[in-house]
């Protein structure tokens, strides 16, 4: 994906989940990306057992949401450990907790997806949560939380 800011282009790899591994997928600074996001959806499938046939007409599909989550954050931790790039959290994010919880874990940015569908307010909640934390906190800017897990 490649967008423009200020009139520069930019360029974004998407990573699927089966892209953070040690193999040719993995996400690497030296193939050009300006920034990395993941994760997107996971493969999934609904079967209905009395008829015996799929549930998706394709047999199966993209499953998002909060049942990703765990996934999604433990690949952005990886994934901000190996490159030097800005990497955007993506998956299952739901609340100002979750948005922070992925930069905690090092994400630079976060994206939200399904949960606009059920709050179109979903964006401006988290956003004003993760504000209120910062200034419960007495954390000055986002950059001072961001990456700041410990173990």
């Amino acid at each position: 994906m490649t967008s423009s800011l200020n009139g520069l282009a930019l360029a974004c790899v998407v990573l699927a989940p089966t892209a953070c591994g040690s193999g040719p997928h993995s996400p690497r600074a030296d193939a050009g990306a300006d920034a990395v996001s993941l994760i997107n959806t996971i493969v999934g499938m609904a079967v209905d057992h009395r008829t015996r046939r799929p549930k998706l007409s394709n047999v199966t599909g993209g499953l998002s949401g909060p049942a990703i989550k765990p996934v999604a954050l433990r690949m952005v931790h990886e994934a901000c450990r190996r490159v030097a790039i800005p990497v955007i959290g993506i998956g299952g994010i739901q609340t100002a907790a979750d948005a922070l919880e992925f930069l905690l874990v090092g994400a630079s940015a976060v994206q939200v997806g399904t949960a606009n569908f059920r709050n179109p307010r979903a964006c401006i909640e988290i956003l004003e949560g993760i504000e209120a934390f910062l200034r419960e906190e007495r954390i000055a800017a986002v950059s001072d939380y961001r990456g700041t897990l410990s173990r």
